[in-house]
């Protein structure tokens, strides 16, 4: 199988566990930890979207090699963005999410208060939360991301599970 389609069967299955996770999961146990292994799982599965759009332009030609990294290929993508017609809060999104988590790696307090979970920088100057409702609005947005570059790869009518 290609890697545009693993990826875009990567996207779709780690969207539906964070969906289900925050549907589901959180509303039962209330424990707002559950809420950063969602955000995980969403920002997993929008990397792998626009990878999906990438390694498919890749095979395809239409755009140079690029590095495997994170930062690499969301560089690669918001260039390709405007091509595409990729509406701006996708982006925002994106970067909203990553920025979360980077700051989750470098926090040294984290604290849940209030159904929420409250991400703390060292200084203190810099504080983010996460809540299920943020999360339900970003998911609205990773679920019509994802369907965007899926419905992408899919308009060209070459499309096959072989390499041409």
């Amino acid at each position: 199988m290609e890697k545009f389609l693993e990826c875009a069967d990567i996207a779709k299955s780690k969207l539906v566990l964070a969906d289900h996770m925050l549907t589901v999961t959180y509303p039962l146990i209330k424990d707002p930890k559950i809420l950063l292994q969602v955000l995980q799982n969403m920002k997993t599965s929008l990397e792998n979207s626009f990878s999906s759009l990438l390694y498919y332009e890749r095979l395809w030609k239409r755009i140079p090699l690029f590095n495997e990294t994170y930062s690499a290929k969301l560089d690669m993508f918001k260039r390709m963005a405007p091509k595409y017609g990729v509406d701006r809060k996708y982006l925002t999104m994106i970067d909203n999410v990553n920025s979360t988590l980077k700051a989750h790696k470098e926090s040294p307090v984290e604290f849940a208060r209030k159904n929420r979970y409250v991400i703390c920088s060292q200084s203190y100057r810099d504080v983010k939360s996460i809540s299920d409702r943020e999360l339900k609005s970003h998911m609205v947005l990773a679920k019509e991301f994802t369907k965007l570059m899926e419905e992408m790869i899919k308009r060209d009518d070459r499309i096959t599970h072989k390499r041409p």
